[in-house]
């Protein structure tokens, strides 16, 4: 199975403009309104499926590829003025993993280990207040992976 074999372009548009177009124009807004205080911190949800690239999550991976790389660019544009940050998720715990994790085989169903609220909020204000981390992408995840 290829990306390519089943690329499907509305698919990938409506994808990427969830997961990058959105997040892009609402940072332009806030910029452009003039709306942020010199140092301060803007922190980007990602994902690990950035780095993954795990068969079938494709377009998901490419968005989040992109938001991670934009990390990288704003965070050099702007490094005297703003800082960029991203916090990398893996599966986090909530309704929809407790679907998932009644629909795992019984062997994995105690192995799952989901990334708690908690520990996302604390990372991120850890981003957000520590005026000397810049260009970070943090990677918040837990023992299970998606294949």
């Amino acid at each position: 199975m290829s990306l390519l074999s089943f690329f499907n372009e509305k698919l990938f548009d409506e994808t990427l403009k969830k997961n990058f177009i959105i997040p892009m124009k609402v940072n332009s807004l806030i910029f452009k309104n003039h709306l942020l205080k010199k140092n301060c911190s803007i922190v980007f949800i990602s994902s690990i499926a950035a780095e993954l690239n795990e068969i079938g999550n494709a377009y998901y991976s490419l968005a989040k590829t992109l938001l991670n790389k934009s990390v990288n660019i704003l965070s050099n544009e702007q490094k005297n003025k703003y800082r960029f940050n991203a916090v990398s998720l893996g599966l986090v715990k909530n309704k929809l993993s407790k679907e998932l994790i009644k629909n795992l085989p019984a062997n994995y169903r105690n192995k799952t280990n989901f990334v708690k609220n908690e520990i996302i909020t604390k990372k991120i204000e850890n981003l957000l207040s520590n005026k000397k981390i810049n260009n970070k992408i943090i990677k918040i995840h837990g023992s299970y992976r998606v294949r």
